[in-house]
């Protein structure tokens, strides 16, 4: 069947239908020059599909298949008891609710933090009003 069985309409620089010339011409070649290239591959490498073709069947010959087979059926037997999950103990120290925990625990360090902070600086502001006050005192206190 040829590439040119069907008609081909071109529009606007491009074939509808079928295929283009060019991509025929090329098919074409293909057809063509792999028949050679086919028989020249195969009789430049047989001696070498031989010795593979040799080395194949003498491999096959070494295993037995039925051995072989009954390993597989054994392998299957040891699959099919496993269980489909397997429990895994792990050992880690901080669980789901450590994070809570954790961040529970951040929290009151930084409320704490932020009180005794507060604390101090109303302990300073205090000593300094009451060394202000004595000042105060000491200059407007009565002469007697």
């Amino acid at each position: 069947m040829s590439c040119y069985a069907k008609p081909r309409i071109r529009r606007e620089g491009k074939y509808y239908g079928r295929t283009d010339p060019e991509f025929c011409r090329r098919i074409s070649v293909i057809e063509t020059s792999m028949a050679g290239f086919l028989k020249s591959f195969k009789e430049e490498y047989r001696s070498t599909l031989e010795t593979i073709a040799v080395r194949i069947e003498t491999a096959n010959k070494r295993y037995d298949d039925q051995k072989i087979q009954q390993q597989l059926d054994e392998l299957k037997d040891v699959v099919a008891t496993v269980p489909k999950v397997i429990r895994v103990k792990n050992s880690h120290h901080l669980g789901a609710w450590s994070k809570n925990l954790i961040i529970g625990l951040l929290a009151c360090f930084i409320i704490t933090a932020g009180s005794v902070g507060t604390a101090l600086y109303f302990f300073h502001q205090n000593d300094r009003l009451n060394r202000e006050a004595y000042n105060f005192w000491l200059v407007r206190a009565p002469v007697s």
